[in-house]
């Protein structure tokens, strides 16, 4: 018996000792060894830092001029203004190669757009330059008018649901709603049901208990609405943001060389510039495009009168179907303040957008910026 426990203790021993040297040649140095999985997860690069997220107008404007740098697109040049600033926005610039060197023609497309959208921003981009017009369109800020959810007050009372009935048709005096008076006590309602019973009320309460998992305190945005937690512009910065970068696009352009400016809107941003534009001087820019101004509900803005009202140069250009405004407003308020450097074009046969008339359009304004410029002594540029 006692030669069997020897040989026993020995076999542990030299289990033991082989164990032993075979763990130390798979973890040299007294290393333990590692356990499946964890290796792996330590070696896991960390997540890149969390981006702020950008405004729509901003994540259109680099998918276009990435678009465009991979065309290889020589004549058009990609600037970006104001560049590594969250207010950063992109500019196209095309040289003119006409017979004779015309001027400049800021391009503003119609809301939520971008600066080389198909159709007319397109059209008017890369055929003016042909006309001796070199033109540079520029993104402009998006609008959106959403309408503003009410807060809910949490210390409104829940809606009560229906009432019970007896079988009669009228609500049962048997019971009362919980946490009414019975006689001589007060019936409370069990824990369970002390639960809001509408399901927006419960998710607010899920959020307010909830733990804050971002570095910034919950209480920062309490109270705020849907628009100020955006990253958009809100709506009354619009005209603000508007007019810093037609002035920087104006800046840029008369950098270049001292020649005239005109500026083309479309859309909503004619409306906006036709505003704006009884604030600029007679110097900064030659001429006005309005191309179908939108309605802008604000107040202040008033497509009717504001475009005809301008004592430089306008070229009004309308649809015959299907306008955004009403084009013989603006004819007639010109036509009663006897504003004749105004003129209206109605593009027969178009609707809105143009489609299908984008060159005609761009021939109309080539055509009148030719007039207008030709007769510099009357605008002066001598």
């Amino acid at each position: 018996m006692h030669i069997v426990i020897a040989t026993s203790t020995a076999g542990v021993l030299w289990c033991a000792t082989a164990l032993a040297e075979e763990t130390s040649e798979e973890a040299p140095n007294g290393i333990p060894p590692a356990t499946p999985g964890v290796a792996e997860e330590a070696a896991a690069p960390p997540l890149p830092p969390k981006q702020p997220p950008l405004r729509m107008q901003r994540g259109r404007s680099e998918r276009l001029a990435t678009q465009l740098q991979s065309q290889d697109n020589q004549e058009t040049e990609v600037h970006w203004f104001q560049e590594g600033s969250k207010d950063q926005f992109l500019g196209l610039f095309s040289q003119e190669y006409g017979e004779e060197s015309q001027g400049y023609a800021l391009i503003l497309h119609d809301n939520q757009q971008h600066p080389d959208w198909p159709g007319l921003v397109h059209k008017m981009r890369t055929l003016l330059p042909a006309g001796g017009w070199s033109t540079l369109a520029i993104a402009l800020p998006d609008r959106w008018d959403i309408p503003e959810v009410p807060a809910i007050d949490r210390e409104q009372t829940v809606v009560d649901s229906p009432s019970k009935s007896d079988g009669s048709g009228a609500p049962s005096t048997a019971e009362s709603e919980p946490g009414s008076e019975t006689g001589d006590e007060t019936v409370s309602p069990p824990p369970d049901e002390q639960a809001p019973e509408n399901e927006m009320a419960m998710a607010s309460a899920q959020l307010d208990n909830a733990p804050d998992s971002g570095a910034e305190s919950t209480s920062t945005t309490e109270g705020l609405t849907f628009t100020q937690l955006s990253v958009e512009y809100p709506p009354d910065e619009i005209p603000q943001v508007f007019q810093s970068r037609i002035q920087e696009g104006l800046s840029f352009l008369k950098a270049k060389a001292p020649m005239p400016v005109i500026i083309i809107s479309i859309g909503s941003s004619a409306t906006l510039m036709a505003k704006q534009a009884h604030e600029l001087r007679m110097k900064d820019i030659a001429g006005l495009v309005v191309i179908d101004p939108s309605p802008i509900d604000e107040e202040g803005f008033d497509a009717s009168s504001d475009a005809s009202g301008l004592r430089i140069p306008v070229l009004d250009i309308a649809p015959q179907f299907n306008s955004r405004s009403n084009p013989k407003l603006r004819k007639q308020n010109a036509k009663r303040q006897s504003r004749t450097t105004f003129e209206q074009e109605i593009v027969l046969g178009s609707g809105r957008n143009f489609e299908g008339y984008e060159s005609y359009v761009a021939k109309k304004i080539r055509g009148w910026a030719k007039r207008v410029i030709i007769d510099k002594s009357r605008f002066g540029y001598l």
